[in-house]
């Protein structure tokens, strides 16, 4: 289901390729401290990445692309770091978003989708994450 899946703290992944999932690439789950960077995900049946119920994730230089359904989805999340995260040709959503506290972002984009979806509420800067998203 998962190519990459942890729950574990203060873990750094750095240069992960994942070519085909049928779930999601990569899973974070109560995860404190977790650094995500240069990875690349694609032909993931439903996310690209999935973080949930994890505080102080940085994520940065990401290229997701062709998600069944959502590029980067973060849920119950604190203190979020997310720098050149570059979603392209997923489903629904590039940015899928529920009771996330964003603290820094920048240069990160969706294309070929429907942009950041955070139709709940308890999102916050959700600007960092992509310029002109306006959350609840």
């Amino acid at each position: 289901n998962h190519a990459l899946s942890t729950n574990s703290s203060n873990v750094t992944f750095d240069g992960i390729n994942v070519l085909q999932a049928n779930f999601s690439g990569i899973t974070v789950g109560s995860a404190t401290g977790l650094s995500l960077s240069n990875a690349n995900i694609s032909n993931t049946g439903s996310i690209g990445i999935f973080v949930s119920a994890s505080t102080s994730a940085t994520l940065s230089n990401l290229n997701i692309s062709n998600a069944g359904l959502h590029g980067l989805v973060v849920s119950n999340s604190s203190n979020q770091v997310y720098n050149s995260v570059t979603v392209a040709g997923v489903g629904v959503n590039g940015f899928n978003l529920s009771n996330v506290n964003i603290v820094s972002g920048s240069g990160n984009t969706s294309s070929g989708a429907g942009g950041v979806d955070c139709s709940t509420s308890g999102v916050t800067n959700s600007t960092l994450l992509v310029n002109g998203a306006s959350c609840p």
